[in-house]
């Protein structure tokens, strides 16, 4: 196996591998994906082509090894006022090629291409249980943020979710109105209201 990792984004002529990878990035790790194992495999190679057409606002990315795709993560740009945003998502690396660099270089890809596109701030939210992945964006330099609780159902099971963040370039001070001083909202309970 080469140690040369190619990332690119994919397109709509990538559609049967990423077809392939994503249904099986699905029965291996289904806590990581909002979609059913079912449901990515009705789906036909037509609309996964259509989704790899891509809008103005996602991109999924692959990377290749020996010429196979061995790993993808998709970036969607938020709409105004959000537009400095864009969230990471759907990252999968084929057992075989993790701690290998590849998901390194597929989100640098993403941030290379965020940067271009004035984005400032990534977003992503990695189920609490991936210890793998939460090292990963750790070391890239992603914050936890918060925890949100039950944030999907998949199999019966509800999985939490850690919500991460990571700036590409800080606002200005100038133009930020943040919390800082900001006294704490008061608590409600039943037994208050």
């Amino acid at each position: 196996m080469s140690a040369v990792c190619i990332v690119r984004r994919l397109g709509p002529a990538d559609a049967e591998i990423y077809r392939s990878l994503r249904i099986e990035a699905i029965g291996a790790t289904p806590h990581t994906f909002a979609e059913e194992l079912s449901a990515a495999m009705e789906r036909g190679v037509g609309a996964y082509a259509d989704a790899l057409a891509g809008d103005a606002e996602t991109r999924t990315y692959g990377a290749f090894r020996d010429g196979a795709l061995v790993g993808f993560a998709a970036s969607t740009r938020k709409r105004h006022p959000f537009e400095f945003i864009a969230k990471v998502s759907s990252v999968y690396v084929q057992a075989g090629h993790r701690r290998a660099g590849v998901a390194h270089a597929l989100l640098a890809l993403i941030e290379g291409a965020a940067r271009g596109e004035g984005v400032t701030k990534l977003t992503l939210a990695v189920a609490v249980q991936n210890a793998g992945a939460r090292r990963l964006y750790e070391a890239l330099g992603y914050e936890t943020y918060g925890i949100e609780p039950c944030a999907m159902r998949v199999g019966g099971m509800f999985v939490d979710e850690e919500l991460r963040a990571k700036f590409l370039a800080l606002p200005d001070p100038e133009t930020r109105i943040s919390s800082a001083g900001v006294a704490e909202p008061e608590i409600f309970s039943e037994a208050t209201l």
